[in-house]
């Protein structure tokens, strides 16, 4: 009779063997990280005219030698100190609402005394939510989208 068990243990053997394995890989912690990852903003500008800007004073840096370029620096120049300052810190939890409205706000302004002057589109600038692992972002996903149209010379004037 011990010969009888024994071979019937044998029989399940293959099945234990396989189970045993599927409780592993199931129980086994994963080769990926399973640390929560931070959110992050950041602004992608792409502009037909040229922008090169410091982001420490609206006074500094330049677009191009075009009057109209000054309005459309320092928009964008007040959207990434804004951007900055409502999400200083990346954390686990993001406050795309928070970022979202901040930068809806200067964008209203910007279209409500410019709106009406601007042609073509010739400058967008998309804000974006990263999944970040330290300094590396791990993926991102587009939020919103900002169109500027080119103004005409000497807008500053025109508006006043």
């Amino acid at each position: 009779m011990a010969q009888d068990n024994k071979s019937s243990l044998a029989q399940y053997r293959p099945l234990m063997v396989i189970m045993l394995l599927i409780a592993f890989v199931l129980s086994a912690p994963s080769c990926g990280s399973d640390e929560p990852l931070l959110v992050g903003y950041y602004l992608d500008i792409q502009s037909e005219i040229a922008y090169k800007a410091s982001e420490d004073d609206e006074q500094q840096g330049t677009m191009s030698d075009h009057e109209e370029s000054n309005v459309l620096y320092t928009t964008i120049t007040r959207m990434q100190q804004t951007l900055r300052r409502t999400y200083p810190v990346n954390d686990f939890v993001g406050n795309d609402a928070a970022v979202i409205s901040a930068l809806d706000s200067i964008y209203h302004d910007y279209k409500r005394m410019y709106g009406h002057l601007e042609k073509k589109t010739v400058c967008v600038v998309k804000l974006y939510r990263t999944k970040m692992d330290g300094m590396i972002v791990k993926n991102s996903r587009s939020l919103k989208v900002y169109h500027f149209g080119i103004l005409p010379p000497n807008v500053d004037q025109m508006v006043q």
